[in-house]
């Protein structure tokens, strides 16, 4: 028999209602279009692509990534492997220390996608004898070489610009192993294979000298940590966050069946998303990775409204069918709304400066409208087909809502004083936080790469690299002495700042080649005034070099640019662009026309994405929430109401930056991303408060103070259950060893939490003040005339 509401009685059903019956009475048929729809998303899931390569962050048109890859071209990628070497003793040349580096130097040719080794024993020393120059490895045989031997080499080496904080300390207690790699990171393989093979090197080394600390950073290094720690994430903090959704779950619903139900919504809602974004084409890259959580969120909330409703209408003696039809009559609207406008929301995330962002913002787009779907159909379909449960307890968590209720309202004045000022203060605060990332800090100290950067950036050398193609404007022009001069003078002023850790550049070796063939005379050490003396230099060093330490890394095919390496110290990414302007200055002041340069770098370029996509992110949200509540004026029909939403839509993530603000004060690109991720819940709060409030009003014609009870009674649990659950996940999320993971979710956690808190303690007295007219002469204690038969009902 087929369940019909309005049996008996002269009403037509409207067109939203007739919708509510069909899935009651044809549940079967709506969850087999469901799953249809979920096979086919799902099987696109087969094609996926991940491309792992941190360049994908970059439009193809980003003109630093332009000129990044154009000066790639022209001279060599920079990606690298560094082997830390650090003896007990101190000191790096003796006889068994040195014999260990030319070990170490000659096996990391061995490595996968080897393109360069640069170290201590191989650097290419330079000897003249008579008019005839020798270029041979500064260490050679070392069992061969007598005390004072090796004592010269270390004056030679720790006297030597391109060697002293760059493969040697400024003591001699540490030196490193440089490999430059050949990587191809799209599917992201190379770098944990090079790694592999690295670490098992160092390995077998450490074995053989146990007397010498070997540790292991670079470019290469990173990469392969970010791979791993994304694998680590997915098995153990996914895990621990799943574990507290189920948990936080039972306690709310009570219930195992509605608990799995849920979950059910959850992933479904992740695999249509995924799978449609699939279809598209998208390749899959870490970023999107955040997307599932983000439509966990609305999963949960429009999952819970459903599920609370229903049970509460079983309690109250209805039978499933129309529990399903009241829990759907009375959520329908709030939940569409909710999942509308937070899809348009990240829509708005389509300007975004990274391509990444913009995939992930689609994704959760398709993703949260899937959630809305599962809600409202397969959700209810489900309970039309299962058993019916009997839901017990549940009456003391309203008692509970019911007391927090009356004190809202009878102390609404002072709750909004109060309330009002801590949100105040709290948000004037947000504006101490500064964009800023420092790259290294990702990952804390139970990481390797962690541990060998800070050595590193403390100890030996920086990890930073910014890079300057300075042009001579002609084929052959670097042989110019004023433009090797020019050079010379800006490796000089990058050597005064205070970032700065080693700057390599060919004037170096110049003068050194100037300095050697004048019988060593150290007032021979600067720029030939001939030009044809540079070139003959030039020649004479270049086919001297041995094959794999050539000048292409520093000098390009034609001769007509010189590539300057300046490598900065652990930095933070408001650093790396503050000494980019400084050099951009220098050279635009102190060069001539045809040299005019900018630097450019991978890390430069992260640092500028992080500011404009911070500031992006921040005003793109702004934008989307004032569009959001506009989009309330007309759903809820009242321009009062839509024009109010906007404070509670607006002020958590500015309030939940100002308590960031206290504790850590940095906003990187995976914080500025949370008042995003944050945007549905926030709305949530806001859309089936209001919903439940004007319901109470108009459908039974209750006062604003009866209306808020109402409210509260029908909607605080749900909004109390939604919060603590994705509290929960994101609060788990805090506990992660990297970074990025560890703030978005702290800062998730609170900002969910501060948007209740703002719903309830700021929203709804400023409801009930401007409703005020209303409340005159209204009693306080449940007297309005329909309140008790509208809250017994449901208005049904």
């Amino acid at each position: 028999m087929k369940f019909d509401p309005f049996m008996g009685r002269d009403v037509k059903p409207g067109p939203i209602a007739q919708v509510h019956l069909f899935i009651i009475n044809h549940p079967w048929v709506c969850i087999f279009i469901t799953l249809a729809w979920v096979a086919m998303s799902g099987y696109g899931m087969r094609f996926m692509e991940f491309n792992n390569d941190s360049r994908a962050l970059f439009a193809d048109d980003n003109k630093g990534m332009q000129s990044l890859v154009e000066l790639e071209d022209r001279f060599s990628k920079d990606d690298n492997v560094i082997i830390i070497v650090r003896p007990h003793n101190g000191d790096v040349f003796t006889r068994d220390n040195l014999k260990l580096l030319q070990q170490l130097t000659d096996a990391a040719w061995a490595i996968p996608k080897t393109q360069r080794v640069d170290s201590l024993t191989n650097f290419q020393h330079t000897l003249v004898d008579g008019d005839e120059l020798n270029v041979l490895d500064l260490v050679g045989d070392v069992d061969s070489l007598s005390d004072e031997e090796l004592q010269h080499i270390k004056r030679i080496a720790l006297a030597e610009p391109n060697l002293v904080k760059n493969v040697v300390s400024e003591s001699g207690h540490a030196a490193s192993v440089a490999v430059t790699v050949i990587t191809d990171d799209r599917r992201g393989q190379d770098a944990p294979m090079i790694m592999e093979y690295v670490e098992n090197l160092r390995d077998q080394i450490v074995k053989e000298h146990p007397n010498v600390d070997i540790m292991l950073s670079g470019i290469v290094a990173f990469k392969s940590a970010s791979r791993s720690t994304t694998e680590n994430e997915l098995s153990s903090t996914s895990i621990y966050s799943g574990v507290a959704i189920l948990f936080c779950l039972f306690i709310m619903l009570r219930s195992i069946v509605s608990v799995i139900q849920t979950m059910l919504v959850i992933m479904l809602s992740i695999v249509i998303a995924m799978g449609t974004i699939v279809w598209f084409g998208v390749e899959i890259t870490p970023v999107m990775g955040g997307a599932p959580a983000i439509i966990l969120t609305l999963a949960v909330a429009d999952s819970i409204h459903l599920l609370i409703s229903y049970q509460h209408q079983i309690r109250s003696g209805a039978n499933k069918q129309q529990a399903v039809y009241e829990s759907l009559r009375i959520n329908t609207q709030p939940v569409f709304l909710t999942s509308l406008t937070t899809a348009i929301g990240f829509l708005f995330l389509n300007s975004s400066e990274s391509p990444p962002f913009a995939d992930m913002a689609n994704m959760v787009s398709i993703g949260v409208m899937a959630a809305w779907f599962l809600s409202v159909v397969f959700l209810p379909a489900m309970l039309v087909v299962l058993p019916q449960q009997t839901f017990r307890g549940g009456d003391h968590d309203h008692r509970i809502m019911d007391g927090f209720a009356d004190f809202v309202v009878d102390h609404r004045k002072p709750v909004f004083i109060v309330s009002s000022t801590v949100f105040l203060i709290l948000a004037l605060l947000s504006a101490k936080n500064e964009f800023n990332d420092v790259w290294m800090e990702y990952f804390d100290e139970t990481y390797e790469v962690r541990r060998a950067t800070e050595f590193m950036v403390n100890e030996l050398t920086g990890n930073h690299r910014l890079q300057f193609a300075f042009p001579s404007g002609e084929s052959s022009g670097i042989m110019e002495p004023a433009y090797m001069q020019g050079l010379d003078r800006f490796a000089h002023w990058a050597r005064q700042q205070p970032e700065v850790e080693y700057v390599s550049s060919f004037s170096d070796t110049i003068k050194r080649l100037n300095r050697d063939m004048n019988g060593g005379d150290p007032s021979f050490y600067q720029i030939p005034a001939q030009r044809d003396l540079i070139s003959q230099y030039t020649l004479m060093f270049q086919m001297s070099l041995p094959f794999g330490l050539g000048l292409e890394n520093q000098i390009d095919m034609d001769q007509s640019s010189v590539r300057v390496n300046v490598l900065l110290g652990g930095v933070s990414s408001n650093e790396i662009l503050a000494f980019e302007r400084r050099a951009d200055q220098w050279i635009a002041d102190n060069l001539p026309s045809y040299m005019q340069v900018r630097g450019v770098g991978f890390d430069l370029l992260l640092g500028e994405l992080s500011y404009q996509n911070g500031q992006g992110m921040l005003v793109g949200t702004a934008l989307a929430l004032v569009v959001v509540s506009l989009l309330l004026v007309v759903a809820l029909r009242s321009v009062k109401y839509g024009l109010l939403s906007m404070l509670p839509n607006l002020f958590p993530a500015i309030i939940s930056f100002g308590i960031w603000a206290l504790i850590d004060g940095q906003i990187g690109i995976s914080v500025s991303i949370v008042a995003c991720m944050t945007l549905g819940i926030v709305i949530d709060n806001t859309v089936h408060f209001l919903s439940k409030y004007t319901r109470a009003k108009e459908e039974g014609q209750l006062s604003s103070i009866e209306a808020t009870r109402y409210a509260f009674k029908t909607v605080g649990i749900a909004l109390v259950a939604t919060t603590l659950v994705i509290s929960a996940n994101f609060g788990m999320m805090s506990f992660s060893h990297y970074y990025p993971n560890a703030s978005m979710g702290m800062l998730t956690a609170i900002t969910v939490a501060v948007a209740l808190a703002v719903n309830f303690l700021f929203f709804v007295p400023m409801l009930l003040f401007v409703d005020h007219r209303d409340n005159q002469g209204a009693s306080t204690t449940g007297s309005a005339p329909n309140a008790a038969e509208f809250n017994l009902e449901g208005a049904g």
